[in-house]
C-alpha cells in the first residue's frame, strides 16, 4: 500500500473542509463548549469516504490522524514544560484545523481556544494543555466505541 505523508494528506484535507459551510439547525462554530469529542456525520462525509465505514481513504486516514494527533499532545507536554510558547501555539495551530476536518469538535475547539489565547498574549497553562489531552483521550474513545481503531492500535 502506498502511504500518504501526513502534511500531504491534512492540509488539502483541511483546505476542503474549510469550504464546508454548517446546515441549518447545526451547531454555530463560534460555540465551543459540550462540543461532542467526535461527530462522527462530519467523519464520514470527508471526500473519499461518503459514509462508508471500510472505504480506503478513511482506513488510511484514521492511522495518520491518530498518529499526528498523539505526537502533537506529546509535542504540546514537552513544549509547556520547556515553556517554549511559540512551539506550543503552532502544535495547536495545526491541530485546530485538522481535528475539526476530522470530525474532533472537542478537540479543536480547545486548540482554537488556545491559540487564540497565545496569540492574545498569555502564556499557555498545564490546564489548557492537559484540556487538549483530555479531548483527545475522549475522540480516541470515541472511535474505539465506533469500531474505527482497534484498542491495541499504536497511538
Amino acid at each position: 500500500m502506498h502511504r500518504i505523508p501526513a502534511k500531504s494528506f491534512f492540509r488539502p484535507v483541511a483546505r476542503v473542509c474549510s469550504l464546508w459551510r454548517p446546515v441549518a439547525g447545526r451547531r454555530s462554530k463560534a460555540r465551543t463548549h459540550g462540543e461532542p469529542a467526535l461527530d462522527l456525520a462530519m467523519l464520514m462525509a470527508l471526500p473519499g469516504v461518503n459514509g462508508n465505514r471500510s472505504a480506503p481513504m478513511l482506513k488510511r486516514l484514521l492511522p495518520l490522524f491518530v498518529g499526528e494527533t498523539e505526537r502533537h499532545v506529546q509535542g504540546l507536554r514537552a513544549s509547556l514544560a520547556t515553556g517554549d510558547a511559540e512551539a506550543v501555539r503552532a502544535l495547536v495551530h495545526k491541530m485546530k484545523s485538522g481535528c475539526h476536518a476530522m470530525g474532533a469538535l472537542r478537540l479543536a475547539a480547545c486548540a482554537r481556544r488556545l491559540d487564540e489565547r497565545i496569540k492574545a498574549g498569555q502564556a499557555p497553562r498545564p490546564e489548557d494543555v492537559e484540556g487538549i489531552a483530555e479531548a483527545w483521550e475522549a475522540c480516541w474513545l470515541a472511535l474505539r466505541k465506533e469500531g474505527l481503531v482497534d484498542e491495541d492500535a499504536p497511538r
